[in-house]
């Protein structure tokens, strides 16, 4: 079995710092969407059951993502794949596209990856991708299960409980933090991802037109701020006005 587990590298959510263009700061610490790892966590205890299982771990992005790949690999994931786009400006849709490609060439039984990313929250890529693919998807997965043959048992988080579905493979599932915590990298892991293979390849080597997504800086919402300052200096004769000046307002 192949599984492709994808993992987006995001800013640190305890080290976010921002430029004077209102963009996030080159120096800001980047680590692994934590959906994502989830997902990972899922496919390493089922390499870990006993079955034939093969998985690599993809990121997309500059040569910054190496490092999301690195722990993957690092966790127990077989080997690596980085997807090389400079452009910041990337859409969801571009991403599922390039996706799309990569498994259309290689093939594989389950793709996971995060429900949504810390960064945009937009929950996008996961079901662009399954319908880019014509696969079947899997939405709020906190709990997965391989049945005979090839159907997989997953169990989804809906709005009052949990509810379950079978859904034949080749599959795409998105995790949610009701999966077992991902581990931490092993220093025997860390060490053995650098023997790791790591394939790199452009983002234009798949049909992923970047469409017209645009993006505009980071601003604060403006606020106004409106009110009557009582400047008087008998306390008791601001005090008299300031009552009388609520009880206009009906707020005493």
């Amino acid at each position: 079995m192949k599984i492709l587990c994808l993992l987006k590298q995001v800013p640190d959510p305890n080290s976010v710092s921002f430029g004077s263009d209102s963009r996030l700061a080159a120096n800001t610490a980047r680590a692994v969407n934590e959906y994502d790892e989830y997902g990972l966590e899922a496919s390493l205890q089922l390499k870990e059951a006993g079955g034939d299982v093969e998985i690599t771990v993809l990121s997309i992005g500059s040569t910054m993502v190496k490092d999301a790949v690195s722990r993957g690999l690092a966790m127990g994931a077989d080997k690596g794949v980085v997807i090389a786009s400079e452009d910041g400006q990337r859409g969801s849709l571009q991403t599922a596209r390039a996706i799309a490609g990569f498994v259309e060439r290689d093939g594989f039984d389950l793709i996971w990856l995060g429900q949504e990313s810390s960064d945009s929250g937009t929950g996008n890529v996961g079901p662009q991708l399954s319908v880019l693919l014509g696969l079947p998807f899997v939405s709020n997965v906190v709990g997965f299960e391989l049945e005979e043959g090839d159907t997989a048992l997953v169990t989804r988080e809906i709005e009052d409980g949990h509810a379950q579905v079978r859904a034949s493979l080749p599959l795409v599932l998105c995790a949610l933090s009701g999966l077992d915590e991902p581990r931490y990298p092993s220093l025997k892991g860390i060490m053995a991802a650098r023997r790791k293979p790591v394939e790199e390849v452009s983002i234009d080597d798949f049909d992923a037109d970047a469409g017209d997504v645009t993006w505009s800086a980071l601003r604060e919402e403006e606020r106004t701020v409106s009110g009557t300052i009582i400047d008087d200096e008998d306390p008791a004769e601001a005090a008299r006005k300031l009552v009388e000046q609520l009880r206009e307002r009906g707020l005493v």
